[in-house]
């Protein structure tokens, strides 16, 4: 299976059960996630409510800003059938107003009290009329998804050195 989107990343200061602790919290997400507006609610086990908006940025200046909306649930299973180091989960999205279909991968393990990461998407399907809305290309969605995917690991890293993830786990 090819991927769209893969990342790999050492999470320093964060054991695998914290992180995987995390997975599982709307609070962790949206303490990790830094757009314009950020709703994440759990609906049911292995299922959060997502709202979110984005902006796509179309002049170099940053003047010219296309807010783009999109709601949908997001899905996570852990692949008991895995037999690799670490765990694998797999994640998709229905109900969405963007994605007719997507998927992806992380696989995550411990490694000296840090944690590593490695995130892949391997589908996206994006719904033809966001795309006419957006006015956006898919090439460009994909490279802003995965902008926002290395911002978010960056934010969690920065709120573990700063001490404020911990606060956010207690809470989970």
């Amino acid at each position: 299976m090819a991927e769209i989107i893969k990342l790999i990343k050492t999470i320093p200061g964060i054991s695998s059960p914290q992180f995987e602790k995390g997975l599982k919290c709307s609070k962790f997400w949206e303490a990790c996630i830094d757009l314009p507006k950020v709703q994440i609610t759990s609906k049911e086990k292995n299922t959060m409510h997502w709202n979110l908006v984005a902006h796509f940025i179309l002049d170099p200046l940053g003047v010219a800003k296309v807010p783009v909306e999109v709601e949908h649930d997001l899905h996570h299973q852990e692949d008991m059938d895995f037999k690799g180091e670490g765990k694998k989960w797999r994640f998709w999205t229905t109900n969405s107003t963007a994605v007719e279909e997507s998927e992806g991968l992380l696989f995550f393990k411990e490694s000296g009290g840090d944690t590593k990461i490695m995130l892949q998407v391997t589908k996206l399907h994006l719904k033809a009329g966001f795309l006419d809305v957006a006015g956006l290309g898919k090439s460009m969605v994909i490279t802003r998804l995965k902008q926002e995917l290395q911002n978010m690991i960056t934010k969690l890293i920065d709120k573990i050195k700063d001490g404020s993830i911990k606060r956010v786990l207690e809470k989970c």
